[in-house]
């Protein structure tokens, strides 16, 4: 299980909002500026997004992918770095999303956030 990652995700909402306007900017730069994605991502409510998708032969590899979001009115903008952490499921009557919770609270990077983290089994 990799967490080096973890660490470089924002975990207030001034930091999630700086991420996504900066990977904004770096969008900008290559397919050319949209004021309204700009005025909706700060209008919008900074949150992470835990994602956990069985994986690997046999389904016992859970990848967890973590992001710095942001909701907008109409969709929501993922904000660059994304921690990606793979985990051998050992137990399979643990939901994914559930043991990312877990494994993110043994990390300690739930102590870290004060925005909403939303849990997702894909």
């Amino acid at each position: 299980m990799n967490l080096d990652k973890l660490h470089e995700i924002p975990t207030d909402a001034d930091g999630i909002m700086a991420a996504a306007l900066r990977t904004l900017d770096a969008l900008d730069e290559q397919f050319g500026q949209d004021a309204d994605e700009r005025a909706a991502i700060l209008n919008g409510e900074p949150f992470i997004d835990v994602t956990a998708e069985q994986r690997g032969r046999g389904r016992g590899e859970v990848w967890v992918f973590v992001t710095a979001s942001v909701q907008t009115s109409r969709w929501v903008f993922d904000a660059d770095p994304v921690a990606i952490i793979k985990i051998r499921r050992r137990d399979g009557r643990i939901r994914r999303d559930e043991l990312a919770r877990q494994v993110l609270r043994r990390a300690g990077f739930l102590d870290k956030v004060t925005v909403p983290v939303k849990f997702t089994a894909a």
